[in-house]
């Protein structure tokens, strides 16, 4: 069943076992640290990691995650909401406590469907 995976890249892949279907491994050594059956997953680095640089999983719901900074030069375009996560250790440079504010209070746009 391996032959269904989509592997570029010296050793991409390496890692995945008999059994695992429909993954894409894109960079040298890219795919996941421990080996195992995956299936519909997808990994773009130049290592085995569980962070790599985009990870995805094409099940429901698809899902595509960025393990570094994003930066987008035009628009984005989206259909759906936007869900905010609140987990601030991220963030720096925040002058909010210092106009008299206790902590940090999100705020946040939701746009149903279009550009921002």
């Amino acid at each position: 069943m391996a032959e269904s995976n989509t592997k570029i890249g010296t050793k991409a892949g390496l890692t995945l076992a008999d059994g695992s279907t429909f993954n894409i491994s894109i960079g040298q050594n890219s795919g996941p640290r421990t080996k195992g059956v995956y299936s519909k997953r997808l990994w773009i680095d130049i290592e085995q990691t569980d962070r790599p640089l985009i990870a995805g999983n094409f099940g429901k719901p698809r899902l595509v995650d960025i393990w570094g900074n994003l930066y987008v030069h035009g628009n984005i375009n989206f259909a759906g909401a936007i869900v905010p996560i609140l987990d601030h250790h991220g963030l720096s440079n925040l002058d909010y406590a210092s106009s008299g504010h206790t902590g940090f209070q999100p705020t946040l746009t939701v746009i149903d469907g279009g550009t921002w």
